[in-house]
């Protein structure tokens, strides 16, 4: 079967240009093996060992049963699984990947999880190199877990279980090289820190942050931020170190509802008490937020300690210098009607806080779940969500908000 009678047969109309390159190895795979990843043995082994489907078990082997039984489904999931091992070109022209629409009336589990079942290819891989790395067991597992999680997270959004192309271009983030951990209650993924900001730190332990290299409009909000597009007033936040001192501008000390914003007043740091402990280009460690049920303080506090005790022993090579986070979660306008003993403003309280770049819209993705055509049919289950539609309500935005974790 050649590449365009496959990707017709699935009505699929577009893919990756380097597709065409790679369909000759896959189909000679396909044509030895068969699709492996859907096989009973192979799944057996991987939650043997690996603790792979701790929560959608029956669906994953349902899909794989369905899979097994349609050969354009298997032969998809083959090739699926060769594209990602081009990792460079697969996030290159992911934009152009689909996964099978499922005709009508039929089960659309088993089209959507060639997606899962392409991803499970590289589950070995991806334990072997953390092992190499000397990571401990259970964090291996809880790693390779993010498949099955997001199965959770799909269905979460549409009401039953499945997988689509967000869950797949999440999960790739796991894939052999990446040092992604999950470890605790978030994921943790080593980069190089690329935000307009210095973090530094004096003698006594404290810290500030200055802004360094961007345009601030009047309001204190990063220009271009939604109601912040305006030039008037706007300034430049430039960064300067000389042999005495640090200057620039400060983010202004946190105002329960109110969003972080950047105070127009210079201010100067004088060395030898203070020191840039995170620069951009420095190595540091991106915090993510996967959606689960437990978020109390406690758990937050050990995931971070055992996230830099597991990379500085693991991967010492990377550099890194500070944890870093930037979501909706950390938002202080949410401190104005949130109890100041919540997880969530705890969460924020960790964190040395100042404006990034943001579109306001972080909080549909992962607070409402489900589209709406008007602000006044959002949901109201929760405090938080009661909170939040009161903001979009009343004309304003919540502003994603980015902090440099300051617990030890």
């Amino acid at each position: 079967m050649t590449l365009e009678k496959l990707l017709d047969a699935l009505k699929i109309d577009a893919h990756p240009a380097y597709w065409d390159e790679i369909y000759p190895e896959a189909a000679l795979e396909y044509a030895a093996e068969g699709c492996v990843t859907v096989q009973t043995g192979f799944l057996d082994a991987l939650d043997a060992e690996l603790r792979a489907f701790p929560h959608h078990r029956d669906a994953v082997y349902r899909a794989a049963a369905a899979i097994r039984e349609n050969d354009a489904l298997a032969r998809y999931t083959v090739l699926l699984a060769h594209a990602m091992r081009r990792v460079r070109a697969f996030f290159a022209e992911f934009s152009a990947l689909r996964l099978p629409e499922p005709p009508e009336g039929e089960d659309p589990l088993p089209y959507e999880m060639t997606g899962f079942f392409a991803l499970c290819a590289s589950a070995w891989d991806e334990a072997r190199a953390l092992r190499k790395r000397n990571v401990p067991e259970d964090v291996i597992r809880a790693t390779v877990q993010g498949f099955d999680i997001s199965v959770g997270i799909f269905a979460r959004r549409h009401g039953r279980e499945g997988f689509d192309t967000g869950r797949m271009n999440w999960c790739t983030n796991f894939l052999p090289p990446s040092n992604t951990l999950t470890i605790g209650r978030f994921n943790f993924a080593p980069g190089k820190f690329d935000y307009p900001a210095v973090v530094l730190r004096n003698t006594a332990g404290e810290y500030r942050i200055l802004m360094h290299g961007t345009r601030i409009h009047r309001s204190g909000l990063l220009l271009g931020s939604p109601g912040a597009q305006d030039e008037e007033g706007a300034f430049d936040a430039d960064f300067i170190e000389t042999d005495g001192y640090f200057e620039g501008y400060c983010p202004a000390p946190t105002v329960p509802g109110k969003p972080a914003v950047v105070q127009k007043t210079r201010v100067r740091l004088e060395k030898p008490g203070w020191q840039a402990v995170l620069r951009p280009g420095d190595g540091y460690l991106v915090t993510h937020i996967p959606e689960a049920e437990d978020f109390s303080h406690e758990y937050q506090l050990a995931s971070y300690r055992r996230a830099r005790e597991i990379y500085a022993a693991c991967y010492p090579d990377l550099g890194i210098r500070a944890l870093h986070c930037r979501s909706w979660l950390l938002a202080p306008q949410m401190q104005g009607f949130l109890s100041p003993t919540s997880n969530l403003v705890q969460f924020q309280r960790d964190h040395l806080l100042y404006p990034c770049p943001c579109n306001g819209q972080g909080v549909f993705s992962h607070l409402f779940l489900q589209p709406v055509e008007r602000y006044e049919d959002l949901p109201e289950r929760t405090s938080l969500e009661r909170g939040v539609k009161a903001i979009y309500l009343a004309g304003g935005v919540l502003y994603e908000t980015a902090g440099f974790n300051i617990t030890e």
